[in-house]
């Protein structure tokens, strides 16, 4: 075993001073969760995660956690076998598996396992190697030969080991060139064209028979192929000339202890060869550098020599698969920290607690431990020495806590047995200073620390004061006045020659050695109350000369050396740590702050803090206090409680990897989302999925992710943010699992980045869209059904409450109703009643007059004049009378119709006020005009306006007491209407009767007599101005008489006439040359009734003009000139008549074109046979003999309507129906099927138009509109479209073209269109259409 541990020793100094950079080893094994400790392969893939290849299945590193993946023989997505010996991923990153029983691939995209097939071969048998080239092939190594599988095709091509070579390594060069090694001693290089193998011999035969077995072939560039062998060192194979060296060939490890297995060139040129004993590192250029082999009692060191694979990661680092010690990392070097610790070898450290660090002017740095010891280290060779012992070189304590090098002495501080001094020339020890030697003036044994001071002067400083040492005398001496009692943890001497002084508990002094004045420092501005009793650990002084000392609990300080303010760094507020340990600076003003839980770099300028911990490389994370060092090249060593740390902070640099982060795991209640099972190659993986949807009771969440890296990944830093969730980003250090709990139902968006620095964050987010749906009650159907449900009970209960305020309004309305009934019979009963006294006065002074003159005969004739005057009188009273009645009548039914023409209102209103003169005189009421125009056009209907103002008039003359005004007052420019306005002095009317004096029979109670009226006047004087958009009202801010004003506007809408319907108006308007017999009903048709007995005519007309508007004529002639002004749908003729009789006017109609459609039913008194033929003859629809009851008539008038509409209907309805079937004669015929056959010529024209239609047929549009309108009841672009559905259902039944096909060659813009259009028109689709008529 001694042996053993001197070879080690040996192997590690030679190293140390072959390569001076030390090399530090991370371990992964079962224990962290790798699957099994013997690692046969591995590779990074593109997203930088890490894949192993172990007995026991498959294992994904992420830098945090392992993801294992075995054999299962339930489920078909698994691996064949779990012993797995090769791994490659090809260029889509499908991960290729070959596994002791047969190859497979794993998707990551789909989380799926797979393999391959093919009818001629099957592969599985041990796959030892595997390369994806660059052309989607996958190359297998097997023992029975090589197999080439192409993605492409899926076809696998088997090269047989009997018929080419056994192969061993498959290699895609740099050139994408696949080589292979061989078990004859040979490499193969595969001719794609040729689809063979070129064979280049590397091994002799000799060698071979050897079991010199070739490896895995490199691709050097420049210097060619580096081809590893089993047992006989290295080959270096130029490719171009086929020329073999012996690569390193005097060096006798490769050909005598090493026992090669794999063979890795990084990027430094550096071939890194693993073997049976660990790794060999040679330089292509220089040769051996360095041998890295398992040390038993170094954590650092390799687990394992056994080495089965090497490859570089894209941060630069190393991995390492061993046999029994799984998987090994070697990071890159960001921050080079080195590491001296115990490792029980010859030359190692060993002591742990490093307590003072001090180097004298050979060079040699001299550590004080607390458990080992006095012991120097040699930074040439890394070697310790001890010198604990109680020997003339030996330092009897294992507690050395303070070390001073004074000139050519070194002082060692010992907690329990005194002072030690050393000469460093001879190595031996000088003095030992004791409690013992009562003359050497030591009270205790357990000193701390040391000061030389600027004058020589060496300070100790113990648990109860400081000592001075008298070099004179040999002797020390307490300075009694000088923190006494105190325990003396630190000692410092600034640049001003001030000694500071750092006790444990009682606070920070400072010593004028020149006065021997000792003060404790404290704050001026009395913020640092503990000061006074604080424990200090360390102090030092900086470029600025300001003074820095940490402490135990407290943090550090700074005093300002120019202002001696003390700031503090305090734990909890400035900094994260409360216990801190030594400060040192380096060359660009850092300062390097060491704790309990790691080591600070403090920037003064920025304010920004650094925290290094074990994740970037320390030993660990506990330091020992005031133990610091840094040399003159700026290297800073610091003592720790398990080692010694070392490094140059130049050196140190942060990494710029920072790769993306992933999704790699999601639990959903606590359940693996989504659950592992059979899967399938369109399923999608987690790492790949942007989008989930949960149910409403899925709604708590577990997220992981990781940014894969791993030279510090305990050191990422993630920030997420849960929108929907999170008010802001969440940081996080190391952690990368997130939980929520409850979400409510919503859509969310899951966002992480990823920091190594913690300076800059990755480019790209990870994210995740989650959508958790609300349970159906709160879903949309189901506030839909809370609407629909509270509408409904809504609706039930207005109906209900309406139901109920309906029948309480019902009554309410009958009594109201029942009240206005008797007020109006009241209002009718005096109506009638003054009616019947307006009309049985007159008729008696008529009666009277014509009694008197039969009586006296032809006697007193001038008393004859004087009757019939009164009669004349009497009789135009009655008229007036009823004419009243009449437009009160024609204003109730709304049938009044106005004439609207330009006419000078002043001259309308003086001449209607000429004619009330003679009345005002007679009655002694004086009547006046006043206008401030004597000219004024309006445009109204002059005997409208005549009434109006007649009314008034009268009105006002039949009630004023002596005078009567009549104003015009046209107003200005801006105003829209004019007034007229009558004034009367009669008995003023109430402003309550201000309305009610204009509704029908109403009449004010009068005093005066014959002042009674009929109770229409007014009320029918308001219909007629409101008539013309004006209004009629009484005035009744006039209090001084009774002011009735008529406003008329300026601008009438209609400048002719105002009417109600304007196609029937035209059609009757011209009513002096024919007698027109209008119906009541509204929009009535017109009928023609030739009749030339006057009263036979007109009885006819009155008995069908209840539903028809009637056009009488007297002969055919007048019934020609009739059928062009009148738009008629019916003619019913006499056949006698003058002029022209019945039989002709009948051919006349059905021989004219624009007439031809309208039924004609003829009237005659004969009986005989022939003229119902002649009459047939000439075209008639229907024959009537007089005498004839007007019922029957009426109903053969109806009847031929309705039978032309059914016509019409099925013609429009039925896509078969022929348009003859809307054809009354041969005339109507020849003109559809001309316009039929036009419509052919054109059907697949989709602009076709209705005035090219009509230029075709040589007719106007007016008239094809009127004649198809007649005929079909269509307009004309209603017709085309029905002609091309038409003709497209013909297409249909023939069959001979597609629906689509039809709707183009029928003039339709697009087969929707017409699809859509035909279901409109006739109720059914096409295709339909089509499976019907077949």
């Amino acid at each position: 075993m001694k042996r053993l541990f001197l070879i080690l020793s040996i192997l590690t100094s030679l190293s140390f001073l072959a390569d001076g950079r030390p090399y530090y080893f991370r371990h992964y094994t079962n224990d962290n969760g790798l699957s099994n400790n013997t690692v046969m392969a591995g590779i990074q893939d593109r997203r930088g995660f890490m894949w192993f290849a172990t007995k026991e299945g498959l294992n994904r590193f992420d830098g945090a956690r392992f993801r294992s993946f075995s054999h299962n023989e339930t489920l078909s997505n698994s691996l064949p076998d779990n012993f797995i010996l090769s791994l490659c991923e090809d260029n889509q990153g499908w991960i290729w598996i070959g596994t002791a029983r047969g190859l497979c691939y794993y998707m990551p995209d789909n989380d799926y396992f797979g393999t391959i097939e093919d009818e001629n071969f099957q592969v599985d048998r041990a796959v030892v190697d595997i390369v994806a080239d660059n052309n989607d092939n996958i190359w297998l190594a097997t023992f029975t030969g090589t197999y080439k599988y192409s993605k492409q095709t899926g076809r696998l091509t088997w090269y047989s080991g009997n018929e080419y070579f056994l192969p061993g390594n498959i290699t895609l060069t740099n050139a994408g060139d696949i080589w292979i090694s061989a078990y004859d001693g040979s490499i193969y290089k595969y001719d794609a064209r040729a689809d063979d193998f070129s064979g280049f011999k590397i091994l002799t035969d000799n060698e071979t028979a050897s079991s010199a077995i070739l490896g895995k072939i490199v691709d050097a560039g420049s210097y060619g192929f580096v081809i590893p062998t089993k047992t006989a060192g290295l080959r270096l194979f130029e490719p171009n000339s086929g020329k073999v060296t012996d690569l390193f060939g005097d060096d006798t490890r490769l050909h005598n202890s090493i026992i090669i297995n794999t063979i890795e060139l990084l990027d430094n040129n550096e071939l890194w060869i693993g073997s049976e004993s660990g790794i060999y590192i040679y330089n292509l250029e220089t040769g051996f550098v360095k041998a890295l082999q398992m040390v038993p009692t170094d954590p650092f060191s390799l687990s394992n020599n056994a080495i089965r694979f090497i490859c570089q990661d894209m941060e630069g680092g190393i991995w390492t698969g061993t046999f029994y010690g799984g998987v090994n990392y070697l990071p890159h070097e960001n921050k080079p920290f080195e590491k001296f610790y115990p490792t029980g070898l010859p030359g190692s450290l060993t002591g742990n607690v490093v307590r003072e660090i001090r180097a004298d002017s050979f060079g040699t740095i001299w550590i004080g431990t607390e458990d080992a010891g006095l012991i120097s280290l040699d930074p040439r060779t890394g070697i310790f020495s001890s010198y604990y012992g109680n020997s003339p070189s030996g330092v009897n304590s294992r507690n050395v806590q303070g070390l001073l090098v004074d000139n050519d002495e070194l002082w060692i501080a010992t907690y329990d047995n005194g002072i030690y001094a050393m000469n460093l020339n001879t190595g031996k020890i000088r003095s030992h200073y004791t409690i013992k030697d009562q003359g050497k003036g030591l009270l205790t044994n357990s000193f701390v620390t040391f000061l030389r001071a600027g004058d020589g002067t060496v300070y100790a400083g113990s648990v109860s004061g400081i000592y001075r040492f008298n070099r004179e005398t040999s002797t020390f001496r307490l300075l009694e006045n000088v923190a006494p009692d105190a325990f003396i943890h630190a000692l410092y001497e600034d640049s001003r020659g001030n000694i500071w002084v750092g006790t444990y508990g009682r606070g920070l002094h400072k010593y004028d050695a020149s006065s021997e004045m000792c003060e404790q420092v404290l704050s001026d501005h009395d913020d640092y109350g503990r000061l006074k009793n604080e424990y200090i650990t360390s102090i030092y002084e900086d470029k600025e000369h300001n003074i820095w000392f940490t402490t135990e609990g407290g943090g550090f300080s700074c005093m300002n050396a120019s202002t001696g303010v003390i700031s503090r760094f305090i734990p909890g507020r400035d900094i994260e740590f409360a216990i801190y340990c030594a400060i040192l600076e380096d060359s660009r003003g850092h300062l390097w702050i060491t704790s309990t839980r790691g080591l600070l770099r403090y920037a003064p300028d920025a304010g920004v803090f650094t925290v290094y911990t074990r994740d970037d490389g320390l030993l660990g994370n506990t330091f020992s206090y005031n133990s610091a060092y840094q040399d003159k090249n700026g290297r800073m060593y610091f003592g720790m409680v398990n080692g010694l740390l070392a490094f140059n902070p130049a050196e140190i640099k942060e990494s710029n990897y920072n790769p993306p982060v992933y999704f790699t795991d999601l639990h959903v209640n606590g359940r693996e989302y989504p659950g592992k099972g059979e899967g399938s190659p369109d399923s999608k993986s987690i790492l790949v999925t942007d989008r989930i949807s949960l149910k409403h009771n899925q709604s708590s969440l577990s997220i992981e992710f990781v940014s894969p890296g791993f030279t510090s990944p305990r050191l990422t830093r993630y920030k997420y943010m849960m929108e929907g969730a999170d008010p802001d980003w969440v940081q996080v250090s190391g952690e990368r699992q997130v939980n929520y709990a409850n979400l409510s139902p919503g859509d969310y968006m899951f966002r992480v980045v990823s920091s190594t620095s913690g300076n800059t964050w990755s480019e790209t987010e990870a994210r995740l869209r989650i959508r958790i749906s609300p349970p159906f009650w709160l879903s949309l159907p189901a506030y839909i059904l809370y609407l629909f449900t509270v509408t409904a009970i809504g609706y039930f209960l207005i109906i209900t409450y309406l139901k109920k305020k309906a029948v309480e309004n019902q009554r309410q309305i009958e009594a109201i109703e029942a009240g206005k009934e008797r007020e109006i019979l009241n209002a009718k009963i005096n109506f009638f009643t003054n009616i019947t006294h307006e009309v049985r006065t007159p008729l008696t002074l008529i009666k009277g007059p014509i009694d008197r003159i039969l009586k006296a005969g032809s006697k007193n004739l001038n008393d004859h004049e004087e009757n019939l005057r009164i009669i004349k009188k009497n009789t135009d009273r009655l008229l007036n009378l009823t004419n009243q009645l009449l437009d009160f009548r024609k204003t109730e039914k709304e049938r009044l119709r106005l004439n609207f023409i330009r006419t000078d209102l002043y001259e309308l209103v003086e001449s209607t006020f000429n004619l009330f003169l003679t009345y005002s005189e007679e009655k002694q009421i004086s009547v006046n005009l006043n206008s401030p125009v004597n000219h004024y056009e309006l445009a109204l209907d002059r005997e409208a306006i005549i009434k109006i103002l007649s009314n008034l008039l009268s009105n006002a003359l039949k009630f004023a007491e002596s005078r009567v005004d009549i104003c015009l007052e046209p107003g200005t420019d801006q105003d829209s209407v004019m007034k007229i306005r009558i004034n009367n002095d009669g008995s003023l009317i109430p402003k309550e009767l201000a309305d009610k004096i204009f509704e029908p029979f109403y009449q004010l109670d009068s005093n005066k007599p014959g002042n009674k009226g009929t109770g229409l006047g007014l009320s029918l004087a308001r219909s007629i101005a409101e008539l013309h958009h004006g209004r009629l009202f009484l005035d009744t801010t006039v209090n001084q008489c009774n002011s009735f004003v008529l406003e008329l506007p300026k601008y009438q809408e209609e400048s002719i006439s105002e009417i109600e319907n304007p196609a029937q108006e035209s059609s009757l308007k011209e009513t002096d040359e024919f007698e027109v017999f209008s119906s009541a009903a509204d929009n009535c048709h017109n009928l023609l009734l030739v009749e030339d007995e006057i009263e036979m005519g007109r009885f006819i007309a009155k008995e069908i003009s209840g539903e028809y508007n009637v056009i009488l004529t007297h002969n055919g002639e007048e019934a020609l000139k009739a059928l062009k002004k009148f738009n008629i749908i019916l003619v019913v003729s006499d056949v006698i008549m003058p002029v022209m009789n019945g039989y002709e006017l009948c051919r006349q109609i059905k021989s004219t074109i624009e007439f031809s459609h309208i039924p004609v039913i003829l009237l005659t008194a004969s009986v005989h046979v022939n003229a119902k033929i002649e009459g047939l003859d000439s075209g008639a629809d229907a024959y009537i003999e007089k005498p004839f009851e007007t019922d029957h008539l009426i109903a053969q008038i109806q009847n031929l309507i309705r039978n032309r509409r059914l016509e019409q209907q099925n013609f429009i309805n039925s896509p078969l129906a022929h348009f003859r079937s809307v054809a009354l004669n041969k005339t109507d015929e020849d003109f559809l099927k001309k316009l039929n056959s036009t419509l052919m010529e054109n059907i697949s024209e989709t602009d076709l138009s209705v005035e090219k239609v009509s230029e075709l047929m040589g007719i106007s549009v007016s008239t094809l509109y009127r004649k198809v309108k007649a005929l079909t009841d269509l307009n004309s672009v209603e017709y085309i479209r029905l002609t091309r559905l038409k003709k497209a259902a013909e297409l249909l039944i023939d069959g001979n073209f597609r629906i689509n096909e039809i709707s183009y060659l029928v003039g339709f813009s697009s087969p929707s269109y017409f699809a859509t259009t035909f279901q409109k028109q006739f109720g059914i689709s096409p295709s339909q259409f089509v499976r019907k008529v077949n």
